[in-house]
């Protein structure tokens, strides 16, 4: 595949990928009385939203790799990729802690509080179930990156086998340290996404042709998922995969200044999406309930707030130092 300056499709999907992850953000534990078909649709949505996610990581992580061909070249690459993901995820852990401690003495609510000292070295030991726990993706990023020169020589000799064994991982009990069940469970989609942009004209050709009937039984499913718990989340993500990529391709969605807009961002909401929604929820509830009637509300301003204040915090920085705004972008 010829290198080019951006894939559209690819940005329209990040932005798809974090608009359901900021939707997935908007209740912490369970929505008012009466409204559990956000529980039920929220199931659904995480049923495959995060594999495709990683899958997008993983076109992205093959689009702009360059060979390495030796130790201190990986060195290199690891460091770079240590001041892009874990840099910003101690920065993020650092002011969620600070957040969370002072809404907590104001009396504010706080969704996933900070309870004691080990809650803090938990977020480098077991970060999916630490305070920060969102920010788990950021961490097993960076474990993939660290697999993935030994994954691009892999997949192009030892594909099929790999793939038996990242289906195999999907049903296996992994401990939470460092964050190694989830390193299983994304190591798949991860890799998909390499092997997809290794073949990406014929990929994009065979989606154009046939993405509508995947995208018809994907949209079965979900409606299926929806009244049945039942359905395998292998399932619903392997199909995620065609079908919303399928969906982005279309032109109204390439053209589609906003949804450009929020996977060109997508980085930068991720790390400050539940900050926002966090702190606009806490805001609101000081001074409306959260009740049956309320609840539309509450979904459509901290939807907002989670896709738009992380870009206007971004741009602020970017103004303010453009160095400091690239940690977070």
């Amino acid at each position: 595949m010829a290198r080019k300056s951006r894939l559209n499709d690819i940005d329209a999907a990040k932005g798809i990928a974090i608009f359901l992850v900021v939707l997935g953000h908007i209740v912490a534990r369970t929505p008012p009385e009466g409204h559990l078909w956000w529980s039920v649709l929220i199931r659904v949505i995480y049923s495959f939203h995060m594999p495709f996610f990683m899958y997008v990581a993983g076109c992205t992580a093959h689009y702009v790799y360059e060979p390495i061909d030796g130790i201190k070249k990986y060195s290199l690459f690891v460091r770079k990729k240590a001041s892009r993901l874990i840099l910003p995820y101690i920065i993020m852990g650092v002011i969620i802690l600070l957040g969370k401690v002072g809404a907590m003495k104001i009396g504010l609510h706080v969704d996933n509080p900070v309870n004691s000292s080990a809650d803090v070295i938990g977020v480098f030991l077991y970060p999916r179930v630490s305070y920060s726990s969102f920010l788990w993706f950021v961490y097993v990023l960076f474990e993939l990156y660290l697999l993935l020169p030994l994954l691009e020589l892999a997949l192009s000799r030892l594909s099929f086998y790999l793939l038996i064994l990242f289906v195999t991982l999907q049903f296996l009990e992994m401990t939470h340290l460092f964050a190694l069940n989830s390193l299983a469970h994304s190591i798949l989609f991860f890799s998909i996404g390499l092997m997809v942009m290794k073949n990406y004209d014929l990929y994009a050709s065979v989606i154009d042709r046939y993405g509508s009937i995947m995208l018809g039984i994907f949209v079965l499913l979900l409606v299926v998922c929806y009244f049945s718990p039942a359905m395998p989340d292998l399932i619903m993500a392997s199909l995620s995969i065609p079908a919303l990529h399928y969906l982005v391709r279309a032109r109204a969605l390439l053209r589609s200044d906003i949804i450009l807009l929020c996977g060109s961002y997508s980085f930068s909401i991720y790390l400050f999406n539940t900050i926002c929604i966090g702190m606009t929820k806490a805001l609101l509830f000081l001074a409306i309930d959260w009740n049956y009637r309320n609840f539309y509300f509450f979904i459509i301003v901290l939807t907002c707030a989670g896709i738009f204040f992380p870009i206007v915090i971004t741009r602020c920085l970017n103004k303010l130092s453009p160095r400091i705004a690239h940690v977070f972008y």
